[in-house]
């Protein structure tokens, strides 16, 4: 009896032990599927000619001028000619190496989606964490991988924002893991990537000082942080000329003034303005869409209020569209994992105080929530293009021409400076100087895609046409080729 019972317990606690391995298992396949996908995805539109040149060219040319020996040279926006002028991102350096291995903007869409995926696995560990059951984690770390604000990130050619958003969470599972080398280590990656990271990490401060064992090392995160956003700050309106996308974003995105000094003034002003803007419809519309794919289970979790809400709070006052719509663009990237982590403590929160409340055990709950989380998750992409089940969905068609495309874009030297189109921008920017037309500044060669600038005119979201005939008329330019409404001239000796 004591042998067999014995027995039993042996085999009890291997099946406990196989059931976390294969969880993690699983959650690794869902890792590695996502990579892939994405991936080729990516690399298929990038194929196609649907990257452009603020999105994967800048990128590609401030690494490639780097490993020239012209630090993060970019020329493609007009007045900036180093990266950091754009964001100040110096985390961007990390790639360097790697596109010394091989030059090519591939790389950085290959790169993206397996860093994106990667995020997974803190998700999974910090649910099964909080939970205590693995089934918890799995689901959730799926819940990741479909949320779709962190897909259009993804899928909106590269952005070191996107880059970011895995790596805070990344931080964070450290820190819950009391693993404090590498929290600082992601930590500093995550907020020299993207400068709105710091309102993340200053949550995470504010959090881990609320608890004594943790006490030390939050108010240590607390004051570099501030540190660091004092930085920012001070180099973002100065006259130094980096990170000038924030004067940009402040003025365009936000509407408020063209400094802080200005922003505070209007609002003091009229203090009611910031309410009217974040009860409109659309942005009321935005919150309804972000929280939907976890089934609203964050507003179950006050760590939502600390580690979600400031970033939330900011895109609702803004004015440009895409900061508040949440399936679009990347400018929600950070705040996805958060919302999915979160949405795990809501979980917790909520199977704990129904199986308190009901006759229904907790399993019971359990299983009816999950079930309700992932419908959602996977039910919302009906109405997106991302993922082939979508009766939106497309995969992107490579052709002749686009083919054609790619191989001119490769024959141009590029000891030459060449004035290109924005579709065509990422296939031929490694260059010393790259300008997007109609911008010319002397350009050696000039790069057009007719059926670009026709299908921007019928859109109405530009006429190029009359920079076009301009440029046919230009005697300094002769034509080189024409095929296939793809157009290339030299500028003459």
């Amino acid at each position: 009896m004591s042998r067999h019972k014995s027995q039993a317990e042996i085999s009890s606690r291997t099946t406990q032990k196989l059931r976390p391995r294969l969880s993690a298992i699983l959650v690794c396949i869902l890792i590695l599927a996502y990579g892939v996908y994405f991936s080729i995805f990516t690399l298929t539109r990038h194929q196609a000619l649907m990257t452009q040149s603020y999105d994967l060219g800048i990128y590609a040319q401030a690494l490639w001028n780097t490993l020239q020996g012209d630090f993060l040279r970019v020329t493609i926006r007009p007045g900036n000619v180093t990266y950091l002028q754009h964001h100040f991102a110096p985390s961007m350096l990390l790639f360097v190496p790697l596109y010394a291995m091989y030059s090519d903007p591939v790389w950085l869409l290959i790169l993206q989606s397996f860093i994106v995926s990667s995020g997974a696995w803190p998700i999974y560990r910090l649910a099964v964490g909080v939970s205590g059951r693995e089934v918890v984690g799995v689901v959730f770390a799926l819940v990741y991988l479909l949320f779709p604000a962190l897909q259009a990130a993804n899928l909106y050619d590269f952005h070191e924002i996107t880059i970011a958003a895995p790596l805070l969470i990344w931080t964070w599972y450290f820190a819950r893991s009391h693993r404090w080398l590498w929290f600082a280590v992601t930590g500093v990656i995550a907020v020299g990537f993207r400068e709105e990271a710091i309102i993340f990490m200053l949550g995470m401060g504010f959090i881990l000082v609320m608890h004594k064992s943790t006490r030390k090392y939050g108010l240590i995160a607390l004051a570099l942080s501030v540190v660091w956003l004092v930085i920012l700050i001070m180099i973002s309106f100065s006259e130094l000329g980096f990170n000038t996308n924030a004067s940009v974003y402040l003025s365009s995105g936000f509407g408020l003034g063209d400094t802080p000094s200005e922003t505070l003034t209007i609002i003091l002003k009229d203090p009611a303005i910031l309410l009217r803007r974040m009860t409109r419809p659309e942005k009321v519309s935005y919150l309804v869409n972000l929280f939907a794919p976890v089934g609203y289970l964050s507003f179950f979790s006050w760590q939502t209020l600390i580690l979600v809400a400031p970033s939330v709070v900011l895109n609702l006052f803004g004015e440009y569209p895409l900061l508040y719509s949440p399936a679009q663009a990347q400018y929600n990237a950070l705040l996805a994992p958060f919302i999915v982590y979160t949405a795990v403590l809501g979980f917790v929160w909520l199977v704990d105080f129904l199986g308190r409340r009901t006759n229904f055990k907790p399993t019971f709950w359990v299983n009816i929530l999950l079930v309700f989380v992932l419908m959602l998750s996977i039910g919302y992409h009906l109405r997106l293009a991302h993922l082939p089940y979508s009766p939106y969905f497309q995969w992107p068609q490579v052709t002749e021409r686009h083919q054609l495309a790619r191989k001119i874009a490769a024959g141009i030297p590029v000891d030459r400076s060449l004035s290109i189109q924005d579709n065509l921008a990422p296939h031929a920017s490694h260059r010393h100087d790259l300008y997007v037309f109609p911008r010319l500044d002397g350009a050696d060669y000039v790069y057009l895609d007719l059926e670009w600038i026709e299908n921007l005119r019928e859109a109405g979201i530009v006429d190029q046409t009359p920079q076009l005939e301009q440029l046919l008329n230009d005697p300094q330019y002769e034509v080189l080729i024409e095929e296939k409404d793809l157009l290339l001239l030299q500028r003459k000796e």
